[in-house]
Parts: structure tokens; sequence; C-alpha cells
């Protein structure tokens, strides 16, 4: 499926009739997964696709990850494995609106989800130093300040939920991040809400 296909099909999922929306969804469903993940990627990726279409990018590779995440991963070489995870990252530092990050970093949160398991065994080594790197940076054009985004935090607190028992031994290190993410003005109110859940 080429991608001007696969971005129509985008294009008709976000339509207001039914009856094209419904044949969209029909279309998608027998797209084969791997061109699912390939094509909703390179369209988080792309700025020059709208955002509702980027935004339903990251919506449906979401839902993706949450239902048949394992299978498909398992099935990918380890070198597009890492590619796979690598590109997700990226997406989530792309210079992009604040709901956008939003559904990219619940993408990345599923994935995470799948490769930690109940015992805090990480296969995904890579996402903590991403995660711990992206809420400290000290340049300030990057900082989560800066951005007005709280979207990283929202992501701290969906990995908590998911796999407690391996942030537990990073106890310390989350919690100089909330800290820091608490004292920033702009972030203040929706901290406080967040964390006090």
């Amino acid at each position: 499926m080429a991608a001007d296909q696969f971005q129509q099909i985008l294009s008709s999922l976000l339509s207001t009739d039914n009856e094209v929306r419904q044949q969209a969804e029909d279309t998608y469903n027998n797209v084969p997964r791997d061109l699912k993940v390939t094509h909703l990627l390179a369209t988080i990726h792309n700025g020059q696709q709208s955002e509702e279409a980027r935004q339903m990018a990251a919506v449906l590779l979401r839902r993706l990850f949450t239902s048949e995440f394992l299978e498909f991963y398992k099935e990918l070489p380890q070198e597009a494995q890492g590619q796979l995870l690598q590109q997700i990252l990226l997406a989530v530092q792309q210079d992009v609106t604040p709901n956008l990050r939003r559904k990219i970093c619940e993408v990345v949160a599923e994935a995470a989800r799948n490769l930690i398991d109940d015992d805090g065994n990480n296969q995904w080594p890579d996402f903590c130093n991403f995660f711990s790197s992206a809420l400290t940076r000290p340049q300030p054009t990057e900082s989560i300040e800066a951005q007005d985004d709280q979207s990283l935090v929202k992501l701290l607190i969906d990995m908590t939920e998911t796999c407690p028992k391996f942030l537990r031994p990073q106890l310390e290190v989350i919690f100089e991040i909330c800290m820091k993410v608490l004292a920033l003005k702009t972030l203040k109110t929706v901290g406080v809400t967040w964390f006090s859940r």
C-alpha cells in the first residue's frame, strides 16, 4: 500500500460522513499490521500532514500497541525492533503541539508497558535514559517549562500505573524530577492536580 493511499484512509477516518468513515474503518482493518505501524509512524513524523491526521495516527498506533504489540514486535528482526523504538522516542522530541505530544507520549507509554514486565525487567533501556534526560534538559528552550507542555509528566504518571516495580528503584530520581516539575510556574496547577490523584 502506497503512503498516499494510507493518507486517504486516515482522511476518511476523520470524515463527518458516517458512510465514508465506515468504509475507511473497513479498509483500515484490512491493512496488514506491519504496514499500519510503518504508515502510522511515518504520518506522526511527517510535519507536512495536518494536525488532525497526525493525532489520529498517534491514537491508532497506541490502540495497535495496546492490542497487538507483542505479537508484531516479536516478529521483527532485532535491528528493526531497535529502529521502531528509536522512531517512537524521536517522535516525542519533535516540535509539535502539546496535544500531539501527549498522544505520542501515550504511544511511548504503551510500548514501555509491553516491554517492562511485572517484575520490573526492562527490555527497553533507552526509554529510561530518554525519559530522565527529557525532563531535566539543561537547555532552557528544550525544557518542559519552555514548551509549556505537561506530556512528559503525564507519561511518568502512566508509567507509575502500569509498571510500578520497574520505577521503584528509581524513586529518588523520580522524586527529584517531580519536585522540579512542581516548581515550574507554568505547570504548577497541572502538576499539583496530577500528583494529588
